[in-house]
């Protein structure tokens, strides 16, 4: 009897359906059956899916929710420069000192030796070293504070530069500015005397170093680099002599010049050239160097440096 209702159904259904319905199916199966034995063409294919890449514009036909989430890394990087440049240089030449109102007037031989960091985030740090190999005022007296003594003595002393640095041009003309805070020491050790003068110096340095690309290559070049700078601040004078001490205040003002050859070969460099750097400290009044005008001192030198940039 169930059976007798099903096939009963079954043959309603039938008559009841659209007599379109079975056409259109069997329209259906036949494009299936011709797209599965169809010849493959490779260049069609591709035309399709070209046919559905993102747009001109970033634009991405695609519904929301059928773009996949971008890979971690991908897309456009941030540009990001050299992490660190260092250079060391080693020079040689000579320093000098002059003492307004006395016979101290000398130069002897010296070396030098100077540190720098560039850091990318825009600060840097040079720091420079430089001692007399020879003696200086050599033949000459000073007062010992007792007595008439031997003036010979040897200049040393101590250079920081913290600053901030940008390019104030690009291209084959650079022109890196140098703008911070020194703090120096210079020594003159009268040892035979058993004198000691010192100067310690604190202030703001403007530094300029117009840089010319004379060659470049792939991964090589040759630049031509020039250095001005300039400085001004407050110095504290210090003597030790027999028997007794002093000390003043006193303005300080210097200048520095320099040229360069500088040949870069990928991640280093190497360097060539002259500086020369002059400081003036304004007067004194001190018991054993007494009330005197201007003090001058100076160092230059040849030097030869190297760097790496990280």
């Amino acid at each position: 009897m169930r059976s007798v209702a099903i096939l009963t159904l079954g043959v309603l259904a039938a008559c009841a359906a659209k007599p379109g319905a079975s056409t259109e199916w069997t329209q259906i199966q036949r494009d299936r059956l011709e797209r599965l034995h169809a010849v493959r063409r490779p260049d069609a294919a591709l035309a399709g899916v070209l046919g559905h890449a993102p747009q001109a514009g970033g634009q991405d036909p695609r519904h929301i929710d059928q773009r996949e989430p971008q890979l971690p890394g991908a897309g456009p990087r941030p540009f990001r420069g050299p992490l660190l440049a260092t250079s060391v240089a080693l020079g040689f030449g000579n320093v000098a000192a002059r003492i307004d109102g006395t016979r101290l007037d000398d130069r002897a031989d010296a070396r030098s030796l100077a540190v720098g960091l560039d850091a990318g985030t825009g600060a840097g740090l040079e720091t420079k070293l430089w001692s007399s190999e020879t003696e200086l005022f050599l033949g000459q007296r000073i007062n010992d504070g007792v007595v008439p003594a031997d003036a010979a003595a040897n200049l040393t002393g101590v250079d920081a530069f913290p600053h901030v640095w940008f390019s104030a041009l690009d291209g084959a003309l650079r022109v890196p500015v140098r703008l911070g805070v020194f703090a120096d020491w210079q020594h003159l050790d009268h040892e035979r005397a058993g004198v000691d003068r010192e100067w310690i110096g604190i202030g703001p340095r403007l530094v300029i170093e117009p840089t010319w690309r004379l060659l470049s290559g792939q991964r090589a070049a040759l630049d031509l680099v020039g250095r001005l700078g300039g400085d001004v601040g407050a110095a504290c004078f210090g003597e030790t002599f027999v028997g007794g001490d002093d000390r003043d205040l006193t303005v300080r003002w210097g200048g520095e010049a320099g040229l360069s050859l500088r040949a870069l070969l990928g991640a280093m460099h190497a360097e060539l050239g002259y500086h020369v750097q002059h400081t003036w400290y304004g007067p004194i009044d001190s018991d054993l160097f007494g009330d005197r005008a201007r003090t001058e001192l100076q160092r230059q030198q040849v030097f030869i440096g190297f760097g790496l940039t990280y």
